[in-house]
């Protein structure tokens, strides 16, 4: 069965697990649970654990700053969420070392306050999705520094990536070997990320639960997206561009030929960017938008010759095609006109 050490106030070390070197798991699918030890500070007594058929999950343990002993850990399963590594609402926590080759389900490392690096949690890694279509979530840690290496097995994950709210990260450099990604990518409310180098190995892209394809939004030191380039053909899902204010241009978005539209209907959104002054990285797009086209709040906009390619634009669910509001130096409505005219598709 699984095993759980939980809700020990003075418990400070995990001694006395020494010779566990097999874990199964619980009827909701849960293998190793440390949670919730307020004093807990020492977890290197199971090194030599070298499976557990459930998941691995380590929350709310105040004092812990270091995970040590997991580095033995060679395969990990699932939960009833069809979750794998869960390090969560650990308040002391500065770094995490997990070596698994292989995560049947997804990694999830959120909420973390003292968090700095996450080294080598993803070298290596076969990992899976869980029930909402994620594969690797790095979420609100806000002293993260470090990504660590993120080089899964094949160059591949089936889900959605998602980097989000880790307010002092400047760079994700470590997802170098990522070739393939499933799901969609997020890359939302890192304040202090100027660029998003570390992704131009990934060629394909997938969509999320929610229909996207891609999500860069409210990331105020994001200077470009050329990291983003090695993304080739079509996008089956949205693309986002939403609220960086610092981003000038769409270079790196040229590979993308098509978008599909989320689930509201939207098939590309290039909202309040209040630095953007061209759209010419979209200059790949081509045929028909299977959703609406949102181009809003972006004060230094000059132009949309970037969308020459497009020849038709659809409606989302509130029936809007397309939507081109508050671009305050916008003068004319160039490189729409192929969607807009002639024996091309009209806006819905």
């Amino acid at each position: 069965g699984g095993v759980r050490v939980c809700g020990n106030p003075e418990l400070t070390t995990l001694s006395g697990l020494e010779r566990l070197t097999m874990v199964g798991k619980d009827a909701l699918g849960n293998g190793l649970t440390v949670c919730d030890n307020l004093q807990m500070q020492d977890t290197s007594a199971i090194k030599g654990m070298l499976n557990i058929a459930g998941s691995l999950s380590v929350t709310n343990n105040a004092a812990v700053q270091a995970l040590s002993g997991f580095e033995t850990i060679m395969n990990i399963g699932t939960n009833g969420d069809l979750n794998s590594i869960a390090i969560k609402n650990n308040g002391q926590l500065k770094t995490a070392t997990i070596t698994a080759s292989s995560v049947t389900g997804s990694v999830e490392v959120e909420n973390n306050p003292n968090l700095a690096a996450t080294s080598n949690l993803g070298q290596n890694l076969t990992v899976g999705t869980n029930n909402y279509g994620e594969s690797v979530t790095i979420r609100n840690n806000p002293v993260l520094t470090d990504t660590g290496v993120w080089d899964p097995w094949g160059g591949a994950i089936p889900g959605s990536l998602t980097i989000e709210e880790n307010i002092i990260l400047q760079q994700i450099q470590g997802f170098d070997g990522m070739k393939q990604v499933g799901g969609g990518i997020s890359v939302k409310g890192n304040t202090e990320l100027a660029d998003i180098a570390g992704l131009e190995g990934v060629n394909t892209v997938g969509k999320d639960d929610s229909g996207n394809s891609l999500v860069v939004a409210n990331n105020p030191s994001l200077g470009n997206v050329a990291g983003l380039a090695g993304i080739v053909g079509a996008a089956p899902g949205s693309v986002h561009i939403e609220n960086n204010t610092a981003l000038t241009d769409l270079n790196g978005l040229q590979g993308i030929t098509s978008v599909g539209a989320d689930v509201a209907g939207i098939a590309l959104a290039v909202a309040n960017n209040k630095n953007l002054t061209n759209v010419a990285g979209l200059s790949g797009l081509s045929g028909d938008l299977q959703g609406s086209v949102v181009l809003k709040g972006n004060d230094a906009l000059m132009n949309l010759t970037g969308l020459a390619g497009v020849a038709g634009i659809g409606a989302d669910n509130n029936g809007d095609g397309l939507s081109v509001i508050d671009n305050i130096i916008l003068a004319n409505m160039l490189g729409l006109d192929g969607a807009l005219h002639g024996d091309r598709k009209s806006v819905v």
